[in-house]
């Protein structure tokens, strides 16, 4: 979803007294427009109807390679990619408020447009001082915001800073460092590395050829289409979302929210302290999967897996590789070509579905404190059996070779299968037990 074009309604540089003195940095001037009266504003209980807004447009002296730096403390930012033979320019708006039209003007025309640097890299900010008012018992420093629209060549390094505005960075742009304490994020098309960051507001990432870092800490993260070394979003509350990702290294990090990957390649870390983990179509040397609180749901993937949650289901389908998922409370269910196999719960129902074209090597393990234990095998697998349940009965539909000297009894059995070789060790406190063939 793109951000739409609106104007901030926070005008969040009115601050009730008392004030410190507010230094921004300088230079521009322009044209006063309005004074008319839009929506109403109450600062430090004073009511201010009245706008008055400027604008004005300066030229930038901007090439691939060069720097542009914009920084407001209240308004939005947005940065496009100027077409083809189309000079850069920097469109700033202007906004104050004030009792009456003549009291916003006065506000107006305290800020201006500071702007530093030379030879391609240049940086703009907001300079002024509040207008201080008093009604009555009343008072507060009244102070002008700034948006900007700026269109840069492709191969600009681009940075953002806004306190409270949205920012929107959208161009083949060697870079893009965006931070924004009270407001969304959006980067698309950067041709380079990305770093995000918001206090409380939505960041979305599309089309980005870079290393990616996205963090906020009260919105969600959403990433698309994306190729870099690395690749890390994280919210403290908010949920996260990958497609179409391509890095060796991919981490997904949330404390509140739920987590859905899909068509991710690479090493991958997805961890969060309460939600839901999903993961689809994900393919690299290793994904480890952690959820506090919350399932974890692994389909048609590839790779070695390390799955975990506290007091949740795990259930992988269609996985190709290895796995080793536990359960503290909740059920463990694996299906797949698999070379490898451990799976735990200590209340839950264990179970694993090797397909044909699996390979049992090494040990494969399933457990279960309070829970049945289902093992589904090919035909032509060979391997050691040793299942034990305390208060259950075990059932196998291969045919079993018991040791010299070995009596059978309820809950019991070890022996070899075919040819043996690899173990597979099954246990449940008090949950039955089978083995099934798979084909």
């Amino acid at each position: 979803m793109r951000l739409r074009d609106c104007r901030s309604i926070a005008f969040a540089l009115l601050f009730a007294l008392p004030i410190a003195p507010l230094a921004f940095v300088a230079s521009c001037g322009g044209g006063i427009h309005g004074g008319g009266a839009s929506s109403r504003v109450v600062v430090g209980g004073i009511d201010l109807p009245a706008t008055a807004t400027r604008e004005e447009t300066v030229p930038l002296e901007l090439a691939a390679g060069g720097r542009l730096r914009l920084a407001t403390p209240w308004g939005r930012i947005d940065v496009l990619e100027a077409p083809a033979g189309s000079p850069p320019e920097l469109r700033a708006s202007f906004e104050a408020r004030g009792r009456n039209a003549e009291e916003a003007k006065a506000v107006l025309e305290r800020f201006k447009l500071a702007r530093t640097g030379s030879g391609g890299s240049l940086s703009f900010a907001l300079e002024g001082e509040p207008l201080v008012v008093r009604d009555g018992l009343s008072s507060a420093g009244l102070s002008a915001q700034v948006a900007y629209t700026a269109r840069v060549p492709a191969g600009v390094h681009v940075e953002l800073d806004s306190k409270s505005g949205a920012l929107v960075c959208e161009g083949a742009f060697a870079s893009a460092l965006a931070s924004s304490s009270y407001g969304p994020i959006e980067v698309r098309g950067t041709r380079g590395d990305v770093r995000a960051k918001s206090s409380s507001g939505n960041i979305e990432l599309a089309d980005v050829a870079g290393a990616v870092d996205a963090r906020t800490d009260y919105g969600k993260v959403v990433a698309k289409r994306v190729e870099g070394a690395s690749v890390s979003i994280a919210s403290s509350s908010g949920s996260l979302e990958a497609s179409e990702v391509r890095a060796p290294k991919f981490e997904a990090k949330t404390s509140y929210g739920a987590i859905a990957l899909e068509d991710v390649q690479g090493a991958v870390v997805a961890e969060s302290s309460s939600g839901n983990v999903r993961a689809q179509r994900l393919a690299g040397a290793s994904a480890r999967l952690r959820s506090g609180y919350g399932s974890i749901t692994v389909e048609d993937a590839a790779g070695e897996f390390a799955l975990s949650t506290s007091s949740g289901a795990i259930r992988a389908s269609a996985i190709r590789g290895s796995v080793d998922a536990e359960s503290s409370y909740g059920g463990v269910s694996v299906e797949g070509v698999l070379d490898g196999a451990k799976a735990r719960s200590s209340s839950g129902h264990v179970s694993v579905h090797a397909v044909p074209g699996s390979k049992l090597t090494g040990t494969w393990e399933l457990r279960s404190g309070y829970g049945k234990v289902d093992a589904a095998l090919p035909s032509d697998f060979a391997f050691d059996l040793d299942a034990e349940t305390n208060y259950g009965s075990v059932t196998c539909d291969f045919a079993v070779l018991l040791e010299a000297g070995y009596k059978a009894k309820d809950g019991h059995l070890r022996g070899r299968v075919g040819d043996g070789g690899a173990k597979l060790v099954l246990r449940s406190s008090s949950g039955a037990i089978s083995v099934k063939r798979s084909d």
